[in-house]
């Protein structure tokens, strides 16, 4: 399903009714502001309830058989890529930009902000509550714990959890 320019879900939802469209499954109560970007759906996969997406003038891309359970946000000012048959549990953030606020001689908000994209591997649980910083890259098979915060570049099928992530162990 491809989603296209300044359009909110909710002319989608009478069209949809709880997609069926290509397997895929659309809370009614999801929010989708396209914002000027595309959004990308792929077959087989879940939206929950009260789930908010905005692309904000960039492309969220999700793979097939991706669950995103209630009250996650994805924020995708720098891009997102999420892969195939990812698990996102309920009230997980992901963030891909950055406010600069390096000059103090400027409100932060005149000092623009910096796109930085997340991607997302195969086969990948993120636990509850979870924060995605921008610029993070989630290899295939990686498992995060609930309520850590994760930014840099993981390794792929590692068991990451704490605040900052950290390895705990690997699945190999």
């Amino acid at each position: 399903m491809r989603i296209k320019n300044n359009l909110f879900f909710s002319i989608y939802r009478k069209v949809l009714r709880r997609s069926s469209y290509r397997g895929c499954n659309i809370s009614p109560s999801a929010i989708l502001n396209i914002n000027n970007g595309y959004f990308f759906l792929g077959e087989k996969s879940m939206i929950s309830h009260f789930a908010y997406i905005n692309t904000q003038k960039s492309t969220i891309s999700v793979g097939k058989g991706v669950s995103i359970h209630a009250h996650c946000c994805l924020y995708g000012y720098g891009g997102i890529e999420i892969g195939n048959d990812v698990r996102i549990a309920a009230h997980t953030a992901i963030f891909s930009g950055d406010h600069n606020f390096a000059n103090p001689n400027k409100r932060i908000t005149e000092q623009g902000i910096t796109a930085k994209k997340v991607i997302i591997g195969n086969d990948v649980w993120i636990g509850a509550g979870v924060k995605i910083l921008p610029g993070t890259i989630i290899p295939d098979g990686c498992v995060i714990g609930a309520s850590s915060v994760v930014k840099g570049e993981l390794e792929p099928y590692g068991v990451y959890a704490g605040i900052p992530v950290r390895k705990i162990k690997s699945r190999n």
